[in-house]
């Protein structure tokens, strides 16, 4: 496993803001809402059962990632200020396309 080191200078950027960063561009750029996987049958049927806890249980996911990204300090430049606008906006899409 690799080992990085990153050097900053504190008297431009806090630490809460290099870590809100961090975590906003390698931790919450992918995908962010969690959703069963449907690899057989059973699954499809279990998934259609227990439709209602699946929808609830994503209604918050959707929740409380959506306050964690608005919650993010990040780097004060106009890319990260727009990086972190933009991902919030995704959330919905995500959440239609899964449902």
């Amino acid at each position: 496993m690799c080992d990085n080191k990153g050097y900053f200078d504190s008297n431009i950027y806090s630490r809460a803001e290099i870590e809100g960063t961090y975590k906003l561009w390698l931790e919450l750029g992918g995908i962010l809402l969690d959703t069963p996987s449907v690899f057989n049958l059973r699954d499809l049927q279990e998934i259609r059962q227990d439709k209602d806890q699946i929808l609830a249980k994503l209604d918050k996911d959707f929740a409380e990632k959506k306050k964690m990204l608005q919650d993010l300090t990040v780097v004060n430049t106009p890319y990260w200020q727009n990086v972190k606008r933009y991902n919030p906006k995704l959330l919905p899409n995500g959440m239609k396309w899964r449902k």
